[in-house]
């Protein structure tokens, strides 16, 4: 991990998502806490690896808009690869928990 939480503040480095798509494509992002981000194309996912120095979960919607009750939620950091049922995810945010 490059870095981690620094004065109780987590940094950009903290948490790291890869997403193992159906097909090939594996996408590895930096999210923020608290922050909604798309996932361009809507992949096909079926696998989630979640690398953290903190507590997190990582929620999922099928649409971009990210609203509503998520499609999934997976608790990080997670040991290795998560595998899921491959489903369809246009978004997703992660939260402490």
């Amino acid at each position: 991990m490059a870095s981690e939480a620094v004065n109780g503040k987590i940094t950009a480095d903290t948490i790291t998502v890869k997403w193992d798509v159906k097909g090939g494509a594996d996408r590895t992002e930096h999210p923020e806490i608290g922050e909604n981000r798309v996932l361009a194309g809507t992949p096909n996912i079926q696998g989630i690896t979640i690398t953290s120095d903190v507590d997190v979960t990582v929620h999922c919607w099928a649409d971009a808009s990210a609203s509503g009750e998520p499609t999934e939620s997976i608790d990080g950091p997670t040991n290795g690869k998560e595998k899921l049922n491959p489903t369809r995810i246009g978004s997703y945010r992660v939260d402490l928990r």
